[in-house]
C-alpha cells in the first residue's frame, strides 16, 4: 500500500458538522504563524489528508510539532484510526484514494524562537513527511 499525505494545511481553526462523511472546513489558512511576541504562546490548527489507506484494518498515527531547535512542542502519539472512521459511506473508491481527512487544534503552543518549525506525520510507524512553517513575531520589544 502506498500511503501518503495528500493534503497538509496550517490554519487558525477547523470545523465540521460532526458527520464522518461531511467536509472539514479550514478557517484562516496561513503561510506563516505570527504570534504577537516571541517568546509567546500561540494557538492554531492543522489539516491532514492521507490517501492509500487499507480500510480493512485499524491504524495508528503520530503527529509531532517541533520548533526550530528540533524540540517536540506537541506530541500526539498512537492516535487510533478505527476501521469505521476509514469507511467512505456508500462511495466505493479505488484503494489508492481511500483515506481520511483530519483536523487537529494545537492550543497555547510555546513559541520560544523565530524560525522554521515543522510537523512530522507518521502512519503505522512509517514517516510520511515533515511540513514546515515559519514563525515570526508581529512585534519586537
Amino acid at each position: 500500500m502506498n500511503t501518503k499525505v495528500s493534503t497538509f494545511i496550517y490554519c487558525l481553526g477547523t470545523t465540521n458538522s460532526g458527520d464522518k462523511n461531511s467536509p472539514l472546513n479550514a478557517m484562516g489558512v496561513v503561510p506563516v504563524l505570527t504570534p504577537e511576541f516571541i517568546p509567546s504562546t500561540f494557538s492554531f490548527s492543522i489539516v491532514i489528508g492521507i490517501q492509500g489507506i487499507d480500510d480493512a484494518c485499524n491504524h495508528t498515527m503520530d503527529i509531532i510539532f517541533k520548533d526550530s531547535q528540533e524540540n517536540s512542542l506537541v506530541e500526539a502519539r498512537n492516535l487510533s484510526l478505527p476501521l469505521e472512521q476509514l469507511k467512505n459511506g456508500d462511495v466505493e473508491l479505488p484503494q489508492e484514494y481511500k483515506g481520511i481527512m483530519l483536523g487537529m487544534d494545537l492550543r497555547n503552543v510555546i513559541m520560544r524562537y523565530e524560525g522554521v518549525y515543522h510537523t512530522e506525520v507518521n502512519f503505522d510507524g512509517q514517516k510520511l513527511g515533515d511540513f514546515d512553517i515559519y514563525v515570526k513575531a508581529k512585534q519586537h520589544v
